[in-house]
């Protein structure tokens, strides 16, 4: 008998000790549930941090979890383990387990969130589905939420909402389907689950919740009669000092844009006369002054916005205001009826201070894309104003040649590139010519065959790649090129080296301590300047002038720099701001106004590059077009590649060429193509071969970082090809060469790579021979002759590098410590090659 009773006392001192277990932990969870509540109810009616509104404004869960709540949780998750891990036999286990998936989920990191839809997964398999089980599966869709598993959770909630026994759990289910609606941008859809769960409610959290919700999502869908509809009804339930008035805030906005601005103000107005909503005062005053900019009192906004910087001095605040009052500034400087005169000067200024003063400003990455969008057109229209001022003045030097062009005034830069930049469709519409080579209206639609759609897809994807690094667009040397690869590694090439635009202007902070920190902010185009002063430099050399022959050459010149100015103009709105009709609008004044040069050709085939871009079912015809204009133009290769027009070529290096542009363009494998095109460069002696030697030249130089390959694969072609274009791109790299590591030009001969060409000597000169398979000579060749010039001076005039013309292999890897130096280079001229200073 005692035994019974000793064995009795045993079970029931173990089941006590696993309870006592589970009790210790559901406590500790309920305290850090507490602390939660606790620090809502410190911070309940404290403005909040942003005045970024978002559609969690009532969720019950809170955005951050306090520190001593986080180790409440840790005890429950400790504690709920050991009953689990101890006692796996008990009837509290399912509890246990459902409690650390509960505490993983408010821990609320990435691993957290795993453990938590671990540890539901584990409750939901239990064969005998347990009471609390539609919490469980609540829960798990939340944690599912949270690792954006967003089907998973759309099955569970769906079963949750179609359940009877899950009715206490339906409006919560039917309020996360919506967040996950809203999440994905779909509001129409959020807004149906919102509503439905408004109808449900059964507590005042839950409807608040629900009712704000529903008005957050019409609010989005811009239905601002229905969203006041569940604002008001929010507003009638009783709701705290910080809830009333965010509430009234997005009552107020939305009868702001639904243009009832005046009763909008007298909303706001009575918050800010109730003492209660002190905290809030800033927020009401910033609204009534964007109220009054929608109105269009511009005069009154600009007051208010400045009233409330002057006031609060609230950073977060003061940014938004300022970002406002550039908005309101960034418009054609006229005299609006209510008083206001926009200052785009001003407007520059006020973006400027928005992200680099008030980084926490809603609107500082939107402020800082319209600051350099801004900066960019002023040194678009500075340039190109420049030259037209100049190209005037040489029509007047050519007409009167003794005329003084420095006494004549400049104008100031005027809007050449057009005011109707932001509405470039209008533009398009009225104001451009299309260009079609044949009537289209007789086509049939299987003419244009989708396949040919991606002809020259992946040079086009290469060439955008790289003009979103820089929108500078020197097509003088893409128009010299004839292989496809070789255009996309010159282009890449010019880019490093025009310098036409640079990524940022410069802003200088004055020291002076001013009352408004806008007088206080110099900007400063340094690249707009160093222009207008090499332009006025230009101007004095010309006004030298007299010959009509050097005024002539001028004159084409500038031309010239006028329409890649325009290109380049029409190519940052393809490439950068991807404003399609602002840069078939610039491209089509470009194909109008500068007709049977070069530039239109370049024109006609971007114009065409557009409409295939914005899917113009005709936009073969401009292709056919461009190549109509000019059949041997120097992009014709594009176009005859692109209408499928291509010959069969009979060299049999010419598939080895192109599968070297292969492994540029798409296998992005440079060693692969280096090889490839030295074995065309070997046995070829068409004119690939040139192609090919150039090609490794830029790869080296470029992609490899070996600049001593490249400077010897740069000299055997300038030696082999003096008078070809080749030559006249890379001979200042190659001189830039011999002066950073100080070469004489006897010794500069020695880096010609004799296994692409011989050196014949006769009597005291030399030149090349274009070997093959046949003739290709040793490398310890005894027709090398050290004596002899590299290059024929008296043939090609040296052109002086300038510190723009930093393609010289800078940046790149050093002299390899495996090889020796050569005599001519000085001691300790190995280090990594810099920019070549003039």
């Amino acid at each position: 008998m005692k035994r019974f009773i000793l064995f009795g006392l045993l079970i029931g001192v173990s089941g006590c000790a696993f309870f006592n277990t589970y009790f210790n932990a559901r406590k500790a969870y309920n305290n850090g549930i507490h602390a939660i509540q606790s620090r809502k109810e410190q911070t309940r009616n404290q403005p909040a941090a942003s005045d970024d509104m978002t559609i969690h404004r009532f969720d019950p869960d809170p955005e951050t979890i306090p520190n001593d709540a986080l180790q409440f949780f840790d005890a429950a998750i400790e504690k709920a383990n050991k009953v689990v891990a101890l006692h796996p036999e008990s009837g509290w286990v399912e509890n246990a387990i459902l409690l650390m998936g509960k505490a993983h989920y408010y821990r609320g990191t990435q691993n957290d969130y795993y453990d938590a839809k671990n540890r539901f997964e584990v409750y939901l398999a239990q064969d005998a589905p347990g009471k609390d089980m539609p919490e469980a599966k609540f829960w798990y869709a939340k944690t599912l939420v949270k690792l954006q598993m967003y089907d998973e959770a759309e099955q569970v909630l769906r079963d949750l909402t179609e359940t009877k026994s899950s009715r206490d759990f339906q409006c919560p289910a039917l309020m996360l389907l919506g967040d996950i609606q809203f999440l994905d941008g779909q509001f129409e859809e959020s807004t149906q689950y919102y509503v439905r769960a408004s109808a449900v409610a059964s507590s005042s959290i839950l409807k608040k919740n629900a009712y704000f919700k529903s008005g957050f999502a019409f609010f989005q869908l811009q239905k601002f009669d229905e969203a006041l509809e569940y604002f008001r009804k929010l507003g009638k339930m009783e709701l705290e000092v910080a809830e009333r008035f965010d509430v009234t805030l997005m009552t107020a906005r939305a009868m702001k844009l639904a243009g009832q601005h005046d009763p909008a103000i007298r909303l706001l107005d009575k918050i800010i006369s109730n003492l209660r909503y002190k905290n809030f005062f800033i927020r009401a005053e910033f609204e009534i002054a964007d109220i009054l900019r929608l109105k269009g009192n511009y005069t009154e906004a600009s007051e208010q916005f400045q009233y409330v910087i002057d006031t609060y001095k609230n950073n977060i605040v003061t940014g938004n205001a300022y970002y406002y009052m550039a908005l309101m500034n960034d418009q054609e400087p006229k005299k609006r009826s209510d008083g206001f005169t926009p200052n785009p000067d001003q407007a520059k200024k006020y973006y400027y201070l928005v992200y680099t003063k008030y980084p926490q400003s809603l609107y500082k990455d939107a402020a800082m894309a319209r600051y350099q969008y801004l900066s960019r057109m002023e040194t678009f229209k500075g340039f190109i104003t420049a030259d037209e001022n100049l190209y005037k003045k040489i029509l007047i030097k050519i007409d009167n040649p003794s005329a003084d062009i420095s006494k004549i005034n400049e104008p100031a830069i005027q809007d050449t590139v057009q005011d109707e930049l932001e509405d470039s469709e209008n533009n398009v519409k009225k104001n451009v010519k299309t260009y079609r080579a044949v009537n289209t209206a007789n086509l049939t639609e299987n003419f244009f065959m989708k396949d040919t759609l991606t002809a020259l897809d992946s040079v086009f994807s290469m060439r955008d790649s790289i003009l979103k690094k820089d929108s500078t667009s020197n097509w003088l040397a893409i128009l010299d090129i004839d292989s496809t690869a070789l255009q996309l590694l010159v282009l890449e090439d010019s880019l490093l080296k025009s310098g036409f635009l640079k990524k940022t202007n410069e802003a200088v902070l004055s020291q002076q301590e001013t009352e408004k920190e806008t007088e206080a902010i110099k900007l400063e185009n340094k690249e707009l300047q160093d222009k207008l002063t090499a332009v006025h430099t230009e101007m004095l050399q010309i006004n030298q002038m007299s010959e009509s022959d050097s005024l002539q050459s001028k004159k084409q010149l500038v031309f010239d720099r006028i329409a890649y100015g325009y290109l380049a103009l029409a190519d940052y709105f393809y490439y950068e701001d991807t404003r399609l009709d602002s840069a078939l609008f610039y491209y089509q004044w470009v194909g109008e106004h500068f007709q049977g040069t070069p530039s239109e050709e370049v024109a006609l085939y971007s114009i065409a590059r557009v409409h295939q871009k914005q899917k113009n079912p005709n936009w073969k015809y401009y292709f056919e077009f461009a190549l109509q204009k000019f059949p041997n133009g120097r992009m014709s290769n594009v176009g005859r590649h692109i209408l499928e027009l291509d010959t069969v070529n009979t060299n049999p290096f010419y598939e080895t060429f192109c599968r070297a542009e292969k492994s540029i363009i798409e296998e992005k494998d440079f060693n692969k193509a280096v090889l490839l095109y030295k074995q065309v460069a070997q046995h070829d002696t068409s004119n690939l071969k040139w192609s090919s030697l150039y090609a490794m030249g830029l790869l080296y130089e470029q992609k490899l970082n070996d600049p001593e390959n490249a400077f010897r694969t740069y000299s055997t072609l300038a030696y082999a090809r003096p008078e070809s274009e080749f030559a006249r791109i890379i001979r200042p790299k190659i001189e830039a060469y011999i002066a950073k590591f100080s070469l004489s030009k006897d010794s500069a001969l020695t880096w010609i790579d004799t296994q692409f060409v011989k050196i014949k000597i006769n009597a005291g000169t030399s030149h090349a021979i274009i070997t093959d398979s046949t003739t290709a000579m040793p490398d310890d060749s005894t027709l090398i002759d050290t004596t002899v010039q590299t290059f024929d001076s008296t043939k090609t005039k040296k052109r002086i590098i300038d510190e723009n013309d930093d393609l010289n292999f800078k940046n790149k890897s050093k002299v390899k410590k495996d090889k020796k130096p050569r005599d001519e280079i000085k001691k300790g001229k190995e280090k990594e090659i810099d920019k070549i200073e003039e």
